[in-house]
């Protein structure tokens, strides 16, 4: 099962970053396969870990998508286990070692132990509008490979759902979303 987070690694620098990344799940081991073109695979090449943040905030999702300056400017505190940050506001986390990597092809793959794990709140889970913002959130970061023709139903259902089942947060996120593709 793959699970939509917000993972957290560190740069040569000692910088936080985050990025949103869905994970291959498992109970003691989870599989990141960043773009080998990504900050997160540099990072996670040099070994250091990372940390897995759970949450059901969508707007996180959306700036850490949009927005370089979220991806390092989040609000968090430092992880005990492993080199990474815990988000403020998260549900849970995991802390992640890296025992296994594989660098071919146009993604890496890094096999990481769960060595630490946290939970701060509830996950309350995620209405149809976050769901449908999360999938647009994902387009966005593979905008410049998509065609107007596959991402612009996802806008489209996603201002649907938002305007169904969303809230403040989600009818916040659909707006920089809305921009963000109008802008594109």
């Amino acid at each position: 099962m793959i699970v939509e987070v917000i993972l957290s690694t560190v740069d040569d620098d000692g910088l936080v970053h985050f990025a949103p990344m869905g994970l291959l799940w498992g109970d003691s081991f989870v599989e990141i396969a960043p773009y080998r073109s990504s900050r997160t695979f540099f990072n996670l090449v040099a070994g250091r870990g990372a940390l897995a943040n759970v949450t059901d905030d969508i707007s996180l999702f959306v700036a850490c998508a949009l927005d370089e300056e979220a991806r390092r400017d989040r609000p968090h505190r430092r992880a005990s286990l492993v080199p990474g940050g815990i988000v403020e506001g998260v549900c849970s986390y995991r802390e992640l070692r890296i025992v296994e990597v594989s660098d071919e092809g146009e993604r890496g793959r890094f096999r990481c132990a769960v060595v630490g794990v946290g939970r701060e709140r509830d996950f309350i889970g995620f209405n149809r509008s976050a769901s449908a913002l999360l999938e647009l959130a994902v387009a966005a970061t593979r905008r410049k490979w998509l065609t107007r023709a596959v991402w612009f139903p996802l806008l489209e259902r996603a201002r649907l759902m938002t305007a169904k089942t969303g809230g403040e947060r989600e009818r916040e996120a659909l707006a920089r979303l809305e921009r963000f593709f109008e802008e594109g």
